[in-house]
């Protein structure tokens, strides 16, 4: 991709469809595989703990996991339950 091509996606003129993306609840279905949402989950987890991160897209990221976690839980051990809920805290993501 050339630096003109790059430059075409400035904050300006991406912002106001994001926006409308982000704001959207239009409801998109698509089957997952236990391994996606395992994928899904893990780097909704690595994503929230970030340390730089904040605001809504933290909140927004904690409840895609939650809910990635939510669909995970019946195909798992009890103890991988727990492993999945050890992923929110930062010290487990290593």
């Amino acid at each position: 991709m050339s630096v003109r091509e790059k430059n075409k996606f400035t904050f300006e003129s991406v912002d106001p469809e994001l926006r409308l993306v982000i704001d959207s609840k239009v409801v998109v279905t698509e089957k997952l595989s236990v391994a996606e949402a395992w994928f899904v989950l893990m780097a909704c987890q690595l994503t929230y703990t970030h340390p730089n991160l904040g605001g809504s897209v933290k909140d927004r990221y904690l409840a895609l996991g939650r809910r990635m976690q939510e669909l995970i839980r019946p195909h798992v051990s009890a103890w991988f339950a727990e492993f999945t809920e050890a992923g929110w805290n930062r010290e487990y993501n290593e």
